[in-house]
């Protein structure tokens, strides 16, 4: 009996083996989601299958004990021990007959529950890079894909992206500080340039600070975390968001062509959406791809300084709510959070509700740093008159009467007023982030003129 105790736990060890060498073929057994939500079943079954175990351990060394001490009574009241176990002898046998094989086959189920590799064990997660951006002194004007993989994270984790300069910052926005892991653990996103790149692996519930001056440690909502340089070029090489140039209304401009944070979002350029006509006249698009947003955007190669700006628009009152026209100043280095940034925006923000222009002198969350007003039907030319400390807004017809402006469209701007330094013209057209009534359509504005005077 006790042969075939032990035939039955080799038995059971092969056949672990052989199932679980069969099993790691299978196309089943990576679907690690379906056996993860089995696993407490699974752990469940070891621990009743331990209890067996220990059970028929216990009864067997009861017995034996019982057994020497039946013996060693026998002997002492002068019995035969053999003759006066006989009895007890025989309960004994038959509980090893019993108890044996049952002992050989939970021995063996044990080994097969807890050695098998169907039963997941917890596996430490990692972050790896695919895609690092090169070193870049940083800003918000500057961005990059940077992507990788993940292994063994679980359901409901994501990721959080920093990039160094000077400190760590969130990536690619406050507004978005989280990057979605996809289902076969590849991740990718925009990242504005820093000299270090940083990805952790964080719980549903983690609250990624917007910045900070060193990278976290584990625990804490905090799984996994992964870091490299940036790669290649030196963070002293100019790193250009723009790729190709226009020449419109006698001036050369800049196309761009990398992705930049715009309104609390990521978006993408393409330079294939600017273009002229015939006649000279700037045509900018929105186009869908891929299911995202692509917009179009123009920077004037030189700055200008103090004077008069003026676009000539073709009719804008059909765009859709979350159309975004706007024509502005901005600066790299100007010295300040705010970029000399002066606005004319043609735009509801993506609420139908609201009035479709502005103009905003930055920083644009003081309510008197932002005008709206309505625009109509028609050609229309919008200018900005900058000289010290005042900078004055218009909307005009092109039509007769042009001396006539829209209503509530003039104003004038005498606080916040920004000082000239090398902030350059723009013209950007996309879609408004985080809209009420998202963009549908494809969108192109005509721009036929821009003019600067002195």
């Amino acid at each position: 009996m006790l042969r075939w105790g032990i035939a039955q736990i080799w038995v059971l060890t092969e056949s672990r083996t052989a199932l679980c060498s069969a099993c790691s073929g299978l196309v089943l057994v990576p679907a690690w989601k379906q056996i993860r939500q089995k696993e407490h079943e699974l752990t469940f079954l070891r621990e009743l299958t331990k209890t067996w175990r220990d059970m028929c351990i216990r009864l067997f060394t009861s017995h034996r004990l019982n057994l020497l001490a039946f013996t060693r009574r026998a002997q002492r009241e002068g019995r035969a021990g053999p003759d006066g176990a006989e009895t007890y002898l025989s309960e004994f046998y038959f509980m090893r007959q019993l108890l044996v094989p049952q002992l050989a086959v939970t021995l063996g189920l044990a080994s097969l529950l807890s050695g098998c590799s169907l039963i997941p064990h917890k596996q430490t997660p990692s972050i790896e890079f695919t895609k690092v951006p090169v070193a870049g002194p940083g800003g918000p004007d500057k961005l990059d894909v940077i992507s990788g993989r993940v292994l063994n994270a679980l359901p409901g984790q994501q990721l959080v992206l920093y990039a160094k300069s000077e400190l760590w910052w969130v990536q690619p926005t406050q507004i978005q500080p989280f990057s979605k892991i996809q289902d076969d653990g590849t991740w990718s996103n925009n990242t504005h340039l820093g000299t270090d790149y940083a990805v952790l692996l964080v719980d549903a519930n983690y609250n990624p600070a917007p910045t900070m001056y060193l990278l976290p440690k584990l625990g804490g909502g905090v799984i996994a975390i992964a870091q490299t340089k940036g790669s290649g070029a030196s963070p002293a090489q100019d790193h250009s968001p723009y790729t190709g140039t226009v020449n419109f209304s006698g001036y050369e401009w800049k196309i761009r062509s990398a992705a930049n944070e715009h309104g609390g979002k990521s978006h993408s350029y393409d330079p294939v959406n600017v273009s002229l006509d015939e006649k000279g006249f700037l045509h900018m698009k929105v186009t869908k791809r891929a299911g995202e947003w692509v917009c179009s955007e123009i920077a004037l190669g030189h700055s200008l300084g103090y004077g008069t700006y003026a676009f000539k628009l073709a009719d804008v009152s059909h765009f859709e709510p979350a159309a975004d026209l706007e024509m502005f100043t901005w600066s790299d280095a100007a010295g300040n959070a705010q970029h000399n940034e002066m606005d004319i925006d043609i735009t509801r923000r993506g609420d139908p509700e609201s009035k479709n222009a502005e103009y905003v002198v930055q920083p644009y969350y003081l309510p008197a740093n932002v005008h709206r007003f309505a625009v109509l039907q028609g050609a229309m030319m919008y200018s900005f008159d900058w000289e010290p400390d005042r900078v004055a807004f218009t909307a005009r017809r092109k039509t007769p009467p042009s001396k006539t402006g829209l209503p509530n469209s003039d104003f004038v701007f005498k606080s916040g007023v920004p000082r000239p330094a090398d902030e350059t013209a723009h013209i950007n057209f996309c879609a408004y982030p985080f809209s009420k009534v998202p963009l549908q359509r494809e969108a192109e504005v005509i721009i036929e003129n821009f003019q600067y005077l002195p």
